[in-house]
């Protein structure tokens, strides 16, 4: 017969080797989860913003005052859904909100904000969510970027995608 070992303490040193990397990856999902909420409520607050841009242009020269609308619109929407939330304006790098033509046929936007028969906006939006945990594995944030053309239509027409 042989010697009897005592393997009772190997369960200890598996369940603290194994402990890191699961509350790692458990982070991470964290991380992610906040990532994914922030991405919906950006894209809510986007697609929102374009409507109430477009629906403040009448003629091509107010497509200013609805660029304006459309930030207000952000900004009043994500300061509220988005803790820590900076408001952005019109210069802002990570904003892009252009007045244009929205043909139905193509289902293309061309940007041209001097032609009489602008009829669109389109919006463009990038932000980082800055991550709790992400920093173990080398990720301090995630970029989330989100786009949306919204166009005035006569009845009867195709809508835009």
């Amino acid at each position: 017969m042989g010697i009897k070992r005592n393997k009772s303490g190997a369960v200890f040193v598996l369940l603290a080797l194994l402990l890191i990397p699961i509350l790692g990856l458990a982070s991470l999902v964290s991380d992610l989860a906040v990532a994914y909420t922030f991405k919906s409520r950006i894209k809510g607050a986007i697609d929102f913003a374009a409507l109430a841009g477009v629906s403040q242009m009448e003629d091509v020269t107010q497509i200013s005052s609805s660029k304006l609308a459309a930030v207000d619109y952000i900004n009043n929407n994500l300061s509220v859904t988005i803790p820590g939330f900076t408001n952005i304006s019109l210069g802002d790098p990570d904003l892009t909100i252009q007045g244009g033509i929205y043909d139905n046929m193509t289902m293309t936007f061309t940007f041209d904000e001097t032609d009489p028969d602008a009829n669109a906006i389109s919006i463009s939006y990038n932000y980082n969510v800055m991550t709790t945990f992400g920093s173990l594995f080398m990720l301090n944030n995630i970029p989330i970027s989100q786009s949306v053309i919204a166009a005035k239509q006569v009845a009867c027409e195709a809508a835009p995608n």
